[in-house]
């Protein structure tokens, strides 16, 4: 039932940045190019989740992606919504509709992670269960970016621009740090490694508008 639940969430997202990357990138919604985008983010969304499915894996941590949400908007107790609000959804379409169809918002999912409670090792008697740290949750969104960049990459060296441009697109949104994105995740779980990896992102973004 939760793997059905994930991948609905999934498909959403899938279908939502499409629809906004259809606009943007043809600045009109046609079939032909819906399909385009579902194609380019479909590839995107599968190498993202399934890198960071993999690393978590190799932390003994499960890794469930969802729409991004957001509960609370204030720091007092009071405030937050009764029900959560999936920003997911909400934000790309509302940059979409206030930049009337020339900004994207991509960053749409996040990472639930949950450490698998094996038993790693037996001393005097006492079990030892895995524990999740910051820094594994830092690099397993890393990871996750990382994958992004590679698909730019690669792509750029096959001569697909859009391919390539949209993955870095996409890298990009997932790194700020700001609710449950990625961006978060790294920031507070290894600075360092946010650095690097936001200089590498931005400095293939602004490469990115010469691609076409």
């Amino acid at each position: 039932m939760e793997t059905i639940k994930e991948l609905g969430q999934i498909i959403s997202a899938w279908i939502i940045i499409s629809f906004v990357g259809s606009i943007v990138e043809f600045q009109s919604l046609t079939f032909s190019g819906f399909f385009v985008m579902m194609l380019i983010f479909g590839i995107i969304l599968f190498c993202y989740i399934i890198a960071k499915k993999f690393t978590g894996y190799y932390f003994s941590v499960d890794e469930e992606s969802r729409i991004w949400s957001v509960k609370r908007y204030g720091v007092k107790a009071h405030q937050y919504f009764n029900n959560e609000v999936p920003m997911g959804i909400v934000l790309p379409i509302l940059v979409l509709v206030l930049s009337l169809g020339t900004i994207p918002w991509y960053g749409c999912l996040q990472s639930d992670l949950k450490p698998r409670k094996h038993k790693q090792a037996r001393k005097d008697g006492v079990l030892s269960f895995t524990e999740l740290s910051d820094n594994d949750s830092a690099v397993i969104s890393a990871v996750g970016i990382g994958s992004c960049l590679l698909i730019a990459f690669f792509a750029y060296i096959l001569n697909l621009p859009l391919v390539s441009r949209l993955a870095i697109q996409f890298a990009f949104f997932n790194m700020i740090p700001f609710g449950q994105l990625d961006g978060t995740k790294i920031l507070f779980g290894n600075r360092p490694l946010w650095m690097i990896l936001s200089v590498i992102t931005l400095i293939a973004l602004a490469y990115s508008f010469f691609l076409v």
